[in-house]
């Protein structure tokens, strides 16, 4: 029988991190949600923060570190951050928090990553991106006792990850693409960053009432104006109040006509390619390639890549759309938008890979898979499908991830297999209840009834088709919703 002594120890400073990992989530909110993040791609715990019963879209990453050592002064330093997560922090859509458990202090220290990597490193460390590891810096005064201060500030948080991520710069005028103004009005900053919350929290309500509200009672500069009514008009396009979003869109052009700016050229561009998804929702398939066009022009000119990509993506899918419309007996004009669809796509893609936008590649391989599904190339779109899983699960982007398993349902559900679709729909619908997507849940209930109807399993299926429906009335959602109400009226009928 082998000695105790002989057993494989675990190293201590591993004992000591899984220590330091309980005793921060036993310190948070009890109401808050903790996700440990396996594997550990340079952060170790996901919170979600709960308000009463309610939960938010406010999401942020902890990258936890510790040590038994007793330090006096200040600052304590941890000299063995990796750089290569640091540059993963620096991209991040979500604030990361490094917290440091100093064990004989009984005390958590923490810095805010993205504001430390560029406001403190290039001055600590001016050549710290060439190192592979960098030394991080604890102040006296980032000892942290009451966590709830990350949720009181979550906002100015958001906001600065927002304006600062270099992925959401690129091309010479950043304007645009988050859709905080590039302003020095703190007020003008601040009501925007409310109205971005209300979306997250899916209340675009609050959220045109707030951006109508800057329109009456701020005195704003054009190029802020031009903002303001991109951000209205696409948060009426979102609710399909079409004529709504156009005028909004529309009058982008008329506050341009004032502008000589770089700055007012990309906000046009942004509005001809919302006026093509206008007209593609209406099924205007040839006007929508016009606006398309149009905006994809002018993004060129100005090596708007990020943009550019997008409208690659939407004139893709425009041409998907329409080959659905084609009659089944012109299977060579059906075929001839599709191997268009799929050369915008690609496209896509490869502007995505340029850039290193990994987000935007995952994206671009959803189209593609798709675009193969119109015509019921399952492998094909199965293999594209996967690959942008894969992708999502590394960036552990938890909508994607729920949006593509959805898809995957989806098309197994086409194709008969009814015990894969509903294990994808149901995987889709646990992780979108975990991240408080209402509208997923809303599209995989509904999901998981049709296939139940498929089954012939008709009380069960008549159940879920019917809190799918309501969901979608709560938020007021109509897209896909004529096909759940569709399945129930069928079901009802055989009654």
């Amino acid at each position: 029988m082998a000695n105790g002594d002989d057993y494989i120890k675990r190293p201590e400073q591993h004992i000591l991190e899984d220590e330091s990992r309980l005793l921060f989530m036993l310190r948070l909110p009890r109401e808050w949600i903790k996700r440990c993040k396996i594997p550990d791609y340079g952060e170790d715990i996901e919170v979600q923060i709960v308000d009463g019963d309610r939960v938010t879209e406010k999401v942020f990453w902890v990258q936890l570190k510790a040590t038994n050592t007793q330090h006096d002064k200040f600052p304590i330093a941890f000299s063995k951050m990796k750089t290569k997560n640091l540059k993963q922090y620096e991209i991040s859509p979500f604030p990361i928090f490094i917290t440091y458990f100093v064990k004989p202090h009984n005390a958590f220290y923490c810095i805010f990553a993205q504001k430390y990597i560029k406001e403190v490193l290039p001055n600590d460390s001016p050549n710290w991106r060439m190192q592979e590891t960098v030394t991080i810096k604890f102040n006296e005064d980032s000892k942290i006792t009451d966590f709830r201060i990350l949720d009181q500030n979550y906002q100015n948080y958001l906001h600065y990850v927002y304006r600062n991520n270099p992925k959401s710069t690129l091309g010479n005028a950043t304007y645009w693409y988050n859709g905080i103004p590039q302003s020095d009005n703190e007020e003008l900053k601040k009501r925007v960053m409310n109205a971005h919350l209300y979306i997250l929290d899916l209340k675009p309500e609050k959220a045109i009432e707030v951006f109508e509200g800057i329109l009456r009672e701020l005195v704003i500069a054009p190029i802020e104006k031009m903002s303001i009514l991109l951000n209205l008009g696409i948060t009426y396009y979102l609710r399909h109040k079409n004529e709504k979003a156009m005028k909004n869109f529309e009058s982008i052009f008329e506050v341009a006509k004032k502008i000589d700016d770089i700055n007012a050229k990309v906000g046009e561009a942004h509005a001809l390619n919302c006026i093509g998804l206008i007209y593609q929702s209406s099924e205007n398939w040839d006007e929508a390639l016009r606006y398309f066009e149009k905006s994809l022009n002018s993004f060129e000119n100005m090596g708007e890549k990020l943009s550019e990509a997008s409208v690659l993506g939407n004139i893709a899918l425009n041409y998907k759309e329409k080959s659905k419309k084609v009659s089944k007996f012109d299977k060579a004009l059906k075929n001839a938008e599709l191997d268009k669809a799929l050369d915008y796509a690609k496209r896509e893609l490869e502007i995505c890979k340029e850039v290193g936008y990994k987000l935007g590649e995952a994206l671009a391989l959803v189209d593609i898979g798709l675009i193969y599904g119109v015509d019921k190339e399952w492998d094909e779109s199965l293999k594209y499908y996967n690959e942008s899983l894969d992708m999502q699960r590394e960036m552990n982007h938890k909508l994607g991830e729920a949006l593509i398993l959805g898809n995957i349902g989806s098309d197994y559900y086409i194709k008969g297999e009814f015990k894969a679709a509903m294990q994808y729909s149901e995987d889709s619908l646990r992780i979108n209840q975990e991240i408080g997507n209402i509208q997923g849940i809303a599209y995989q209930i509904g999901m998981i009834g049709l296939i139940l109807e498929a089954q012939s399993k008709f009380k069960e299926a008549k159940k879920y088709l019917k809190e799918a429906i309501n969901s979608l009335d709560n938020i007021g959602l109509k897209y896909g919703k004529d096909i759940f109400e569709q399945a129930l009226k069928e079901i009802e009928e055989k009654e």
